[in-house]
């Protein structure tokens, strides 16, 4: 497969407010980044939302539970305990899930198949019974380590670059 080391992302505007300021009209704008992703081991593609606002990718039951045995889960050294924040989830739908640490490697790619390189992310794979509508793409985690998130306001693009890893 070739790799390309650019993706878009959709940009779905979901709210738009008119505001007045010293400057005069302003535009605010809450929008929704949408990537699509794929896991080595499985042959769905799912959509997902890019959330600023989240550390690590969250991944609901319908994206890793029938890959369970697939997936590198990932623990704390020497019988510790992981962090709390590492095992739980909460804000997403309103609720707060367990959740489990793994890494897995995710690509993504757009609506063109033009597709980055797949990389591992940290994920939490959360007990969510169903209700977590999409999975979430957090910022940390390694998503975008050697990678960058641009977004154009004003023609309304966004997309996530490659860059080269450093030499070993």
């Amino acid at each position: 497969m070739k790799f390309d080391n650019r993706v878009r992302l959709a940009v779905n505007f979901t709210k738009r407010a008119v505001i007045q300021d010293r400057d005069g009209l302003q535009l605010l704008t809450a929008d929704r980044l949408c990537v699509l992703f794929s896991l080595p081991f499985a042959k769905t593609w799912h959509e997902a939302w890019f959330d600023t606002g989240a550390c690590l990718t969250v991944f609901p039951e319908s994206v890793w539970k029938e890959h369970r045995e697939q997936i590198e889960w990932v623990r704390a050294p020497d019988k510790a305990s992981l962090p709390m924040w590492l095992q739980t989830a909460s804000g997403i739908g309103g609720g707060t899930y367990r959740s489990d640490l793994a890494r897995i490697r995710v690509a993504f790619f757009d609506s063109q198949v033009r597709c980055l390189r797949p990389r591992d992310l940290y994920v939490k794979c959360v007990h969510d019974g169903g209700s977590m509508p999409k999975p979430l793409i957090g910022l940390g985690g390694g998503t975008l380590a050697h990678r960058h998130l641009g977004i154009e306001y004003s023609s309304g693009e966004a997309w996530l670059s490659d860059h080269d890893l450093p030499k070993r």
